[in-house]
């Protein structure tokens, strides 16, 4: 392998333990609203399409004002929820603190600045370790697309073999490697079951990540 000069981390899965809370708050919701909304259509949706929640509502036929009702109810519950809760992995900050020294650290994520300071209201010590984040307010088309990908290249001023990718999903998986990038599957403890099969390493725990990464060199 090439000179390894970065490692780009997903967020949700990966960093933190999101979806497990956006899976209620849809749940409760749309029980709400009358409509039924499982476990599995939100790995549908989220994991393996990148539709979105939208995207998916939008397929079961629903209308605009429909859609934004969901949105406004679901994205309140969520803050209220998600600024209660410590939702980062107990093992993100020791791994990082590992690589820093040796590598360039970012976040790239299909996840919104606003949400994305909301989840994070506790992590600034973490926050503090990358050397850029890739919001989606900073690209173009979301994850399977290779657009966060190839904007965390261009920040990072690197060749896709300079990095390293650390993803949870089959639909970031392929963003990473539309974008030329090799990836490291990380396991999600809340979908265990996700095909992770096309991914060049595997990992079951961030803690694995450093001495993967030192064997590569």
């Amino acid at each position: 392998m090439p000179t390894l000069k970065a490692i780009l981390f997903d967020n949700d899965g990966v960093l933190a333990h999101t979806e497990r809370h956006w899976v209620d708050a849809n749940q409760k919701v749309l029980a709400e609203m009358g409509i039924p909304y499982t476990k599995e259509d939100f790995i549908t949706h989220t994991f393996n399409e990148g539709w979105g929640s939208r995207g998916w509502l939008e397929r079961q036929g629903f209308n605009e004002e429909t859609i934004k009702d969901f949105f406004v109810a679901r994205n309140a519950l969520w803050q209220q929820k998600i600024t209660s809760l410590d939702v980062t992995d107990e093992h993100a900050l020791p791994v990082l603190k590992i690589l820093k020294p040796d590598y360039r650290l970012a976040v790239v994520t299909n996840t919104g600045r606003d949400d994305f300071k909301s989840l994070h209201w506790n992590s600034s010590a973490l926050l503090e370790l990358f050397d850029t984040m890739i919001l989606r307010e900073d690209y173009d088309r979301s994850k399977p697309e290779p657009d966060a990908y190839e904007a965390a290249l261009e920040k990072l001023n690197i060749l896709p073999t300079e990095a390293l990718v650390v993803e949870d999903s089959p639909r970031g998986i392929l963003s990473a490697q539309r974008a030329r990038i090799q990836v490291v599957a990380i396991r999600n403890p809340d979908f265990p079951s996700l095909d992770l099969s096309s991914a060049e390493y595997e990992i079951s725990s961030l803690t694995e990540l450093p001495e993967l990464i030192y064997d590569l060199r």
